[in-house]
């Protein structure tokens, strides 16, 4: 019995110094370790005591197993799932695993994480953080999320965005579930989705919004509960500038006119500008009125104000209010329409001024 002990007591003393090695050289968490191994040098000396020099009335193997039950004893009582997964193994496969993860006990106490959160948050997972409060720190340079339904801001390029997955865990023997958060690192995916997106949804050369978002919008506003107007909108001169000065001119002449778009729209909430193609453009005012699409149309007429013909940009525009829900919206574009066109008959007489301008400086 006393040798098959001592055999026992040696291949446990041969395993854990093989574990302690290896994981000093790794540079983990020693403790259980040198806790087990404490243990087994302590019976075995107390066994050669007992043998040569003095005979205790209690067997020291007896005493071995009593400390090693105790041992095991705390371990379990103190559910420490993290000396459980040095135990098991799994802390190596976590450790080389792409995703970054966060283990927490029963009571949502963090125990473990990976690598770079620990490097970050060594005090205050040495504290005993938990686990919604290492995610809201993790929320302050990252975006994390449980699905896509949740992405609904622009993209955050100084930030990594985070697929989060949770699932407990129950290791054997042990009386309560743990968690484990698995982070998988997406951000290259949501760049180039967010890319895809903003090309199908906006001009290239503008930068506004395109005839195939606005296309999408249509049946929005058909069921919208809410009133809205809309403002057509053709730019002067265009043809001028392509035919006499190149479409490099004519280019240029666009994207200072939606520019001045964009800067309306920081003046204006919910108004959104499209360019419908060529020179035709439009602006869509959720919830706006007549009154503000006529203030719109006037600052817009002061961006575009400049003594050198060729610099100065006019537009024509027609507005049009849907306040009944019933009235479709392609009736309300149809009147807006007919009053650009209104206008654009007024400025014959403007055009042919400015064209014979820039036949003058071709």
């Amino acid at each position: 019995h006393t040798l098959t002990c001592y055999i026992l007591m040696f291949v446990g003393l041969y395993e854990l110094l093989k574990l302690f090695i290896i994981n000093f050289r790794r540079d983990k968490d020693l403790y259980p370790f040198v806790l087990f191994f404490s243990s087994i040098i302590m019976a075995l000396v107390l066994n050669i005591i007992h043998i040569f020099f003095y005979s205790f009335e209690i067997d020291p193997t007896f005493i071995f197993m009593v400390v090693v039950a105790l041992i095991m004893l705390n371990i379990f009582k103190n559910r420490d799932l993290s000396l459980i997964l040095y135990m098991n193994g799994n802390k190596d496969i976590l450790d080389n695993t792409r995703e970054l993860y966060i283990i927490s006990n029963h009571q949502e106490i963090v125990v473990d994480c990976s690598k770079e959160i620990k490097e970050k948050y060594q005090d205050l997972i040495e504290q005993g953080i938990s686990l919604k409060e290492l995610k809201t720190k993790l929320e302050e340079h990252s975006i994390l999320y449980l699905n896509d339904k949740d992405l609904t801001k622009e993209f955050e390029s100084d930030k990594r965005y985070y697929h989060i997955k949770e699932q407990r865990i129950k290791m054997p023997h042990f009386l309560y579930y743990g968690s484990l958060t698995l982070l998988y690192d997406e951000t290259s995916d949501i760049k180039l989705i967010n890319e895809m997106d903003r090309v199908m949804s906006h001009d290239l050369m503008t930068g506004l919004y395109n005839r195939n978002f606005f296309e999408n919008q249509i049946p929005l506003l058909e069921n919208a509960d809410f009133n809205f107007g809309v403002m057509i909108i053709d730019v002067d001169g265009l043809k001028l500038h392509n035919d006499y000065l190149g479409h490099k001119s004519g280019d240029e002449l666009l994207i200072n006119f939606s520019n001045m778009m964009l800067k309306v729209c920081n003046q204006y909430e919910e108004l959104i500008p499209i360019r419908l193609g060529g020179d035709e453009f439009l602006f869509i005012a959720k919830h706006g009125d007549m009154d503000t699409l006529n203030k719109i149309a006037s600052d817009l007429t002061a961006l575009g104000k400049n003594d050198d013909p060729v610099k100065c940009i006019n537009f024509s525009y027609g507005i049009s209010i849907r306040s009944r829900s019933n009235r479709k919206f392609s009736t309300v574009l149809r009147d807006a329409d007919k009053e650009l066109y209104v206008l654009k008959e007024k400025k014959v007489d403007e055009k042919a001024i400015l064209e014979k301008y820039f036949k003058s400086i071709e």
